[in-house]
């Protein structure tokens, strides 16, 4: 067996399609869990599925996705909570994918 055989495999368009139908639900989710915390939409529609050269990414896109996703401190310095919607969905020991 070639030792590269992973490469190979990773590009197959049946891979790609499958890794893209799985980013597109993980976005979904995202924007599922981040709806209930929406005050512009921006972090919701900063929610893309990126193709890569052999793969899918899911990127947040907005400039303050880490503030609203992890949680920031105010000009005042009173900490506010993240919606913390991306370790909902793809784990950290929290949502429907930590079971997988």
């Amino acid at each position: 067996m070639k030792p590269t055989i992973h490469k190979t495999v990773a590009g197959l368009p049946g891979v790609m399609q499958n890794l893209k139908g799985h980013a597109t639900v993980m976005a979904g989710e995202i924007k599922a869990v981040a709806a209930p915390h929406r005050k512009t939409g921006a972090f919701e529609h900063g929610i893309k599925v990126r193709r890569l050269r052999k793969g899918y990414a899911v990127n947040l896109e907005d400039r303050n996705s880490a503030s609203i996703n992890y949680g920031h401190f105010t000009e005042a310095g009173v900490w506010v909570d993240g919606i913390h919607a991306v370790e909902h969905v793809v784990g950290a020991g929290r949502g429907s994918r930590s079971r997988r």
